[in-house]
């Protein structure tokens, strides 16, 4: 497996990936209406197809922001194989993957985010300030607003009171002005607790080391564990369980690493 800097024909596999570990995450559940492609009830296919396009309009916004950085994790033929063979020692049918059209098979991205107004961190910013970057960034918005009201795999009112939790929620502590964000980490479940999360990690890691500053993160319950065993400390929580229903507390937390 090789960490490889975006392109434009990854947006269907990193939408697809993200759609897919959406299905195990309480908090976008919360405001999605989805299913999983792999039931078979009525109409759960046409729900995922709505989650996926919903999903891509929002990372390909996401990745044209200024000091936004995207990353893939694309596997090497010995890992496929691997793969496959585990697969079959265990008479399990092969889930979906997701590729490319240069037919190449991601496993998970991440996407980066650079704040400061050191010459460093305006480094980062500057490929998003070009002119070609923010009229695309601007049609992205304008798709994305036009297909907000229409976009049927969202919960509208439950989108608007997660926003509201969000902006109203306790601060995790002052955030250092120059640092890196990791704004989203995905693995394909298919490849989960391979070690696969650990290499997606490197490039941000390398570039904070370089740079002499922190990354902040705010992990899932699920994601937590990773980022403990890669350096990262948690300094705070994000409580959003009396928002979600029939819920025991459903909390985000807050991880730094080079503390």
């Amino acid at each position: 497996m090789h960490l490889r800097p975006y392109r434009n024909q990854d947006a269907n596999a990193i939408a697809a990936i993200k759609a897919r570990c959406d299905l195990a995450d309480p908090l976008v559940l919360f405001y999605r209406r989805t299913s999983s492609p792999d039931t078979q009830q009525k109409g759960d296919d046409k729900r995922w197809r709505a989650h996926v396009k919903s999903t891509r309009r929002a990372l390909c916004l996401e990745i044209l922001m200024p000091g936004n950085v995207c990353w893939v994790l694309v596997l090497d033929d010995e890992d496929v194989e691997a793969i496959n063979n585990h697969q079959n020692q265990q008479n399990k049918k092969p889930k979906h993957s997701s590729r490319t059209t240069n037919d190449e098979t991601v496993a998970g991205f991440t996407i980066w985010s650079r704040f400061g107004s050191s010459d460093m961190a305006r480094r980062w910013q500057g490929h998003g300030e070009k002119l070609t970057t923010r009229a695309k960034a601007f049609l992205s918005h304008m798709n994305l607003s036009i297909q907000y009201p229409f976009d049927s795999s969202i919960d509208r009112p439950r989108m608007a009171q997660f926003i509201r939790h969000l902006k109203t929620g306790p601060s995790p502590g002052p955030l250092e002005k120059e640092r890196w964000e990791l704004e989203a980490m995905y693995i394909h479940p298919l490849y989960q607790r391979r070690g696969f999360g650990g290499k997606a990690l490197e490039w941000g890691i390398e570039r904070a080391q370089q740079e002499d500053v922190r990354i902040w993160v705010w992990s899932t319950d699920a994601g937590k564990p990773l980022y403990l065993k890669n350096g990262f400390d948690e300094v705070g929580k994000v409580d959003f369980g009396g928002m979600i229903p029939d819920s025991e507390g459903v909390t985000v937390s807050v991880m730094v690493w080079g503390i």
